[in-house]
This record gives structure tokens, sequence and C-alpha cells, in this order.
């Protein structure tokens, strides 16, 4: 028969009821048992520890387990709602976005750089102010609709519709 009235180590207890001493240290230092007290103190307390872990109920500090599933759920429903919308073509990954973005804006700026060399010995040659806006707005005009078919042309290759020309 065990004195229940008996003020076990740390040890001790460990043994009796399967823990170590440091996860029995634990238990002290959450205030789950309370130092000083005996195998029968220590033992209800700890079996009320472990039927409110159990049932989901936390104690101070302690993690909830229906809170935590509850959280899991959350955390679920909300990766599947993400995935269904980038199946549907609402979400992209950013990093494609990215490289795909900068590498527009680099042609853009390349073909920017081009028109003066372009246009140089054409306005050179003009000496009409409004014969010359022409010129360099046809350029321009040429240079956006390229940009304009770079943008539509990413856009597709990021839904991953886009289907080269055979």
């Amino acid at each position: 028969m065990i004195d229940l009235d008996y003020q076990p180590t740390q040890t001790e207890f460990g043994a009796l009821v399967g823990l170590s001493q440091p996860a029995v240290s634990g238990l002290l230092a959450r205030g789950i048992i309370r130092e000083g007290g005996t195998i029968g103190a220590w033992s209800a307390a700890y079996c009320a520890h472990l039927r409110e872990q159990a049932a989901g109920r936390a104690a101070a500090g302690d993690h909830d387990l229906a809170t935590e599933r509850a959280r899991l759920a959350h955390h679920n429903a909300n990766i599947a709602a993400m995935e269904e919308r980038r199946r549907a073509g609402e979400l992209c990954d950013t990093t494609g976005v990215v490289i795909v973005m900068a590498r527009i804006g680099s042609n853009f700026r390349t073909a920017l750089e081009r028109v003066a060399d372009k246009l140089a010995d054409r306005l050179a040659a003009e000496a009409d102010p409004h014969a010359c806006h022409q010129v360099i707005n046809a350029e321009l005009q040429q240079t956006l609709d390229q940009l304009a078919k770079d943008c539509e042309a990413a856009a597709l290759d990021i839904k991953g519709e886009r289907h080269e020309a055979a």
C-alpha cells in the first residue's frame, strides 16, 4: 500500500507516474503540483491536469486543444480558399510577376532609348515643326503599342495561357 501522505522527490514521483524528473520539475514550475506536496496531493493534481487536457480545456499558459484545433481548421480553410482563388486566376505567384514586370520595364527602357537614334536623321532633315511632331508622335505610339502587347503577353504568361505561335 502506498502512503499517500509521503512527500516524494521529483524523481520518485516521476517514476510513479511515468515522467522524467525534468518533466516533474516543469509541473512544479507551471503550478500544476505544489512544492512540498504529498504523493496523494501531487497524484490528484496531476490527474486533474490530465483530465483538463483530455477535455480540451487549458489551464493558464497551456495550449487549449479545442482552440488549437479550431485555429488549425481556420488556417486550413484559408489555405483552401486561397488555392481556389489561385485556380480561378484571381491570385498568382508574385515572384513570376516581378520577373515579368522587370523584363517589360527593361524592354520598354531599351525601346525609349532607341527613339532618339531612330529619329535623329529624319528630324534633322525636317524643317516643319508639325511634321517633326508627327514623326515623334508616331514613333512613341509604336513604342507604347509594343509595351501594351508585351503587357498582354505577360499577363497570359503569368496565367499560363499563352501559346507560342507555330
